[in-house]
């Protein structure tokens, strides 16, 4: 029979990054661009979450891989995080040239 212990260090563990994923998102909504911190909020629970969900589900019939599903989307929501906010930096915050 599985415990709630059976799932809490895996799971727990992870968590750390939720916080720079957060960051990450109201720093691009502090830039005022819309749609990259909108496809980073909605990419979490929906656009990457569900999809691993199923997968794993289909793959396997384990528990114990299916409670990692959660820690597995937030890696990859922060990587997507960390590649929007260079983006939009770029975008927003040019270079500015040296005039010689």
């Amino acid at each position: 029979m599985l415990t709630i212990l059976d799932f809490s260090f895996p799971v727990f563990t992870f968590y750390p990054v939720l916080g720079q994923l957060f960051v990450f998102i109201n720093a691009i909504q502090s830039t005022g661009a819309a749609l990259p911190s909108l496809i980073l909020s909605i990419s979490r629970q929906g656009l990457l979450y569900l999809p691993i969900l199923f997968i794993i589900n289909a793959t396997t019939d384990s528990a114990r891989l299916l409670a990692l599903a959660q820690p597995v989307t937030d890696y990859l929501a922060t990587a997507l995080a960390i590649i929007l906010f260079v983006i939009t930096c770029k975008k927003y915050f040019p270079k500015k040239s040296s005039i010689e």
